[in-house]
Protein backbone atom coordinates (compact mmCIF):
# COMPACT_ATOMS: atom_id res chain seq x y z
CA UNK A 1 0.00 0.00 0.00
CA UNK A 2 1.25 3.74 -0.52
CA UNK A 3 2.05 6.28 1.78
CA UNK A 4 -0.52 8.39 0.96
CA UNK A 5 -3.99 8.51 2.72
CA UNK A 6 -6.52 6.60 1.02
CA UNK A 7 -9.98 8.08 0.80
CA UNK A 8 -12.64 6.34 2.03
CA UNK A 9 -16.06 7.07 0.84
CA UNK A 10 -19.83 5.67 2.20
CA UNK A 11 -20.73 4.36 -1.64
CA UNK A 12 -19.06 1.06 -2.74
CA UNK A 13 -19.36 -1.16 -5.66
CA UNK A 14 -18.48 -5.07 -5.45
CA UNK A 15 -17.42 -7.67 -7.80
CA UNK A 16 -16.71 -11.16 -7.13
CA UNK A 17 -13.95 -13.48 -9.15
CA UNK A 18 -12.42 -16.66 -8.85
CA UNK A 19 -8.90 -16.67 -9.88
CA UNK A 20 -6.22 -19.97 -10.60
CA UNK A 21 -2.58 -19.43 -10.72
CA UNK A 22 -0.06 -22.27 -9.30
CA UNK A 23 -2.65 -25.30 -9.21
CA UNK A 24 -4.30 -23.00 -6.33
CA UNK A 25 -7.68 -21.46 -7.00
CA UNK A 26 -9.29 -18.72 -5.33
CA UNK A 27 -12.77 -17.29 -5.26
CA UNK A 28 -13.10 -13.75 -3.94
CA UNK A 29 -15.04 -10.52 -3.51
CA UNK A 30 -14.01 -6.98 -3.76
CA UNK A 31 -15.37 -3.55 -3.01
CA UNK A 32 -14.37 -0.56 -4.38
CA UNK A 33 -16.25 2.95 -4.47
CA UNK A 34 -19.25 3.35 -6.44
CA UNK A 35 -20.38 6.25 -8.81
CA UNK A 36 -21.71 9.26 -6.36
CA UNK A 37 -23.29 12.15 -7.53
CA UNK A 38 -23.05 14.14 -4.03
CA UNK A 39 -19.80 13.06 -3.54
CA UNK A 40 -16.95 15.31 -2.49
CA UNK A 41 -14.59 13.91 -4.13
CA UNK A 42 -14.35 14.98 -8.08
CA UNK A 43 -13.81 11.56 -9.71
CA UNK A 44 -16.69 9.78 -8.18
CA UNK A 45 -19.18 12.59 -9.38
CA UNK A 46 -17.72 12.89 -12.84
CA UNK A 47 -19.10 10.10 -15.02
CA UNK A 48 -15.87 9.96 -17.10
CA UNK A 49 -12.99 10.42 -13.94
CA UNK A 50 -14.99 7.43 -12.66
CA UNK A 51 -14.27 5.47 -16.12
CA UNK A 52 -10.33 6.67 -16.10
CA UNK A 53 -9.66 5.70 -12.23
CA UNK A 54 -11.74 2.50 -12.05
CA UNK A 55 -11.75 1.13 -15.18
CA UNK A 56 -8.61 -1.49 -14.27
CA UNK A 57 -9.79 -2.42 -10.94
CA UNK A 58 -10.61 -5.76 -11.70
CA UNK A 59 -7.41 -6.71 -13.69
CA UNK A 60 -5.30 -5.01 -10.73
CA UNK A 61 -6.90 -6.87 -8.01
CA UNK A 62 -6.35 -10.25 -9.53
CA UNK A 63 -2.39 -9.25 -10.11
CA UNK A 64 -2.48 -8.03 -6.18
CA UNK A 65 -4.03 -11.40 -5.40
CA UNK A 66 -1.37 -13.29 -8.05
CA UNK A 67 1.60 -12.08 -5.99
CA UNK A 68 0.08 -13.38 -2.60
CA UNK A 69 -1.44 -16.53 -4.01
CA UNK A 70 0.25 -18.77 -1.71
CA UNK A 71 0.48 -17.17 1.52
CA UNK A 72 -3.85 -16.24 0.92
CA UNK A 73 -5.73 -18.39 3.41
CA UNK A 74 -10.00 -18.58 3.41
CA UNK A 75 -11.08 -15.43 5.48
CA UNK A 76 -8.12 -13.15 4.54
CA UNK A 77 -9.13 -9.72 4.34
CA UNK A 78 -6.62 -7.18 2.13
CA UNK A 79 -7.11 -3.87 1.44
CA UNK A 80 -5.13 -2.46 -1.77
CA UNK A 81 -4.39 1.24 -2.82
CA UNK A 82 -6.10 2.26 -6.07
CA UNK A 83 -5.89 5.54 -6.88
CA UNK A 84 -5.73 7.07 -3.85
CA UNK A 85 -9.10 4.87 -2.97
CA UNK A 86 -9.09 1.59 -0.52
CA UNK A 87 -10.31 -1.69 -2.59
CA UNK A 88 -11.15 -4.45 0.31
CA UNK A 89 -10.53 -7.66 -0.72
CA UNK A 90 -12.53 -10.73 0.60
CA UNK A 91 -11.03 -13.93 0.37
CA UNK A 92 -14.02 -16.40 0.14
CA UNK A 93 -12.39 -19.79 -0.70
CA UNK A 94 -8.83 -21.13 -1.59
CA UNK A 95 -8.95 -24.68 -2.98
Amino acid sequence: MSDKKSISVDKVREIEGTLSSNDIEIDYKASYPDKDKNSIYRVLRNEFGYFMVFKSVGWRTEDFLKKRIRELQKDDELVRDHGGFKVKIKIIDVK
